[in-house]
């Protein structure tokens, strides 16, 4: 009808305002994209009920930011010239133990935080790791990470457990 077709032009040029306005706003290009997408959906959803809103609008794009990475002389230092009672921690060996075998390994965050003690060998220094989409890996460790991760193992590990039932994690909090 008529009527309901005043009300479609009104809500398009309301809708077409308000994308508008978000485009002179100083706003991070990031939040303006989230904005668009959110205006899209509603497009979408309106367009299932049968209003019919042109939102023929690009998205700004957006620079991927490049990972923060350590300098090779910082690697040295937290792995060499760093002791574990200078670490503010409550668990220095495992903290370092965890540098250690990031640096080693490669592994991810994830897969170090999903590392069981049982997938640990430790006379092959590898250790069975479950990465993206649970696909299984070795990776290899060299005879200075093995040394820090026996003494975690040691010193920590077993006081972290405590009378609690072992998880089986490599790494506890």
């Amino acid at each position: 009808s008529k009527k309901e077709l005043k009300a479609d032009s009104s809500l398009n040029q309301v809708v077409r305002r308000f994308v508008l306005s978000l485009f002179y706003k100083k706003i991070a290009k990031t939040t303006l994209a989230r904005k668009l997408s959110c205006m899209r959906s509603l497009a979408r959803f309106l367009r299932g009920q049968g209003i019919n809103i042109d939102l023929n609008i690009k998205s700004p794009r957006i620079e991927k930011k490049l990972p923060k990475v350590l300098t090779v002389d910082e690697i040295f230092y937290l792995l060499d010239k760093l002791k574990p009672e200078d670490l503010p921690s409550r668990f220095p060996h495992r903290d370092r133990a965890i540098f250690e075998l990031m640096y080693a390994t490669g592994v991810r965050c994830s897969e170090l935080s999903g590392m069981k003690l049982s997938n640990v060998d430790f006379n092959q220094k590898s250790i069975c790791v479950f990465g993206k989409g649970r696909k299984e890996r070795i990776v290899l460790f060299g005879d200075k990470a093995k040394s820090v991760l026996e003494t975690y193992l040691e010193k920590e590990r077993s006081f972290m457990v405590g009378d609690q039932e072992d998880s089986g994690f490599l790494f506890l909090n």
